[in-house]
């Protein structure tokens, strides 16, 4: 068997040996022996870079793939990663499956990975998925939570959830817990074991855990009024573009009212109340919720050039309150397309 040292010699001047890299291989297909060839590894990315032919270049990759350590430094692993612009399918599903074991350094460019969750079918999508483990700090976290919030897709939700009890933060738990409620049992059970394993890495009391762990805690009650939510909805529909389409805005005055909560008693839909309310009260309600979201902008902003932060209590009420809101949206938008799905 040629020796894997004199092979990779042999490659760097050019020369493609016959066979197989004649590696032992580990249960990820790297090299077992890696750490020996790591001296290597700067002189494969200049020659993956450089070289013209595709052949030799592929075979650069696929040594490339056998030995890059868990925590490659960040030359290495954007020279890895740029792998996954190759046009053959396989190639790049092999390629992410290398990628997923490792460790990416901060400031390694993910977005050819994003690129395969995009634009790959099934298989390759789900090897996408599975390799944003990988990514730095919580990128692949917030990026896995971008597509939680939009896919349709029951294997997707089962595949992030399984992920993201690995590497899920707090703010895993709102979108988590926004996509209950599944066709399949199967689904729904992944889900909660998420959860819980989230919420044991983070240590959380159980009181905690059962409080999050209740998606009544996660509902947003609407506090106003019937009139005050009519406003409301007079503001979203008019920014979504549907003040001149009545039935478009009663579609989402629907959808709205039954995730928020609103009692529009005597009225039993949203419509009903639109066509029994007069212009002028509706107006009222708009301008007091505008009067109120710019008081507050104006507040914040005074705030801030004062240098004046806020308090533990506020930030915890502000971290709550996001978390709120991306619980809401992310049920929102299993009935409502919104203008950034396609991400």
């Amino acid at each position: 068997m040629t020796d894997i040292h004199h092979y990779i010699t042999e490659l760097l001047k050019g020369n493609v040996l016959p066979g197989e890299p004649p590696f032992s291989l580990d249960s990820n297909f790297r090299a077992v022996d890696r750490e020996d060839y790591l001296s290597y590894l700067p002189a494969l990315c200049r020659f993956i870079e450089t070289e013209k032919d595709l052949f030799k270049r592929s075979i650069a990759r696929l040594v490339l793939e056998r030995i890059i350590p868990d925590k490659p430094d960040l030359a290495i692993a954007n020279c890895l990663l740029k792998g996954l612009e190759d046009p053959d399918r396989i190639t790049r599903d092999l390629l992410l499956s290398h990628i997923e074991p490792l460790l990416l350094p901060d400031g390694t460019n993910i977005e050819p990975i994003k690129q395969c969750v995009r634009k790959g079918d099934f298989l390759e999508r789900t090897s996408a998925l599975k390799a944003l483990r990988a990514a730095p700090g919580i990128e692949g976290e917030l990026f896995l939570l971008e597509v939680l919030r939009r896919t349709d897709n029951f294997w997707d939700i089962e595949t992030i959830a399984v992920i993201l009890g690995d590497i899920g933060s707090v703010f895993s738990l709102p979108v988590l817990m926004a996509r209950l409620e599944n066709e399949t049992m199967e689904t729904d059970e992944l889900i909660y074991q998420a959860l819980e394993k989230i919420a044991s890495r983070l240590e959380m009391p159980s009181e905690l855990r059962e409080q999050l762990g209740n998606p009544d805690f996660w509902k947003v009650n609407w506090q106003g009024t019937k009139e005050s939510f009519m406003g409301f909805m007079a503001m979203v529909t008019m920014i979504s573009g549907n003040s001149d389409n009545p039935e478009a805005e009663d579609q989402l005055g629907e959808i709205f009212r039954e995730e928020m909560h609103v009692d529009i008693a005597p009225f039993r839909t949203y419509r009903e109340l639109r066509l029994c309310s007069n212009d002028e009260d509706m107006f009222g309600a708009m301008v007091g919720i505008e009067e109120s979201l710019q008081s507050r902008i104006l507040l914040e902003v005074a705030l801030s050039n004062a240098g004046i932060s806020e308090s533990r209590e506020s930030q915890f009420e502000g971290i709550y309150f996001n978390m709120l809101n991306d619980y809401l949206f992310t049920r929102l938008r299993r009935k409502i397309r919104f203008a950034d799905d396609d991400f």
